[in-house]
């Protein structure tokens, strides 16, 4: 008995500490993560950080974050009718 009741106290200790770590990163604007990348893309991300004097992680994000603003955004219905509309127009 002394032994669940051990486990669960662990368990429970791991857990609030994590909810804490979350909270305490959600405070900052930021999340700590675990992703698998591929060994020469983050060998390309370390050496351009050695160069420009940034951080890789720094220089990773500013790379994710650039993709997300030059990504185009899915046709909403209202642009696919207007864009279907002037087509029909141009055909006759």
């Amino acid at each position: 008995m002394a032994c669940a009741a051990l486990t669960r106290r662990a368990r429970c200790s791991t857990l609030t500490r994590s909810r804490l770590k979350t909270r305490l990163f959600d405070a900052t604007g930021k999340t700590r993560i675990t992703i698998h990348i591929d060994n020469d893309v983050l060998e390309a991300f370390r050496e351009r950080a050695d160069s420009s004097g940034l951080g890789y992680q720094t220089l990773t994000n500013e790379a994710l974050r650039s993709h997300l603003g030059s990504a185009r955004q899915p046709a909403d219905s209202n642009t696919l009718r207007r864009i279907l509309r002037e087509e029909l127009r141009k055909t006759g």
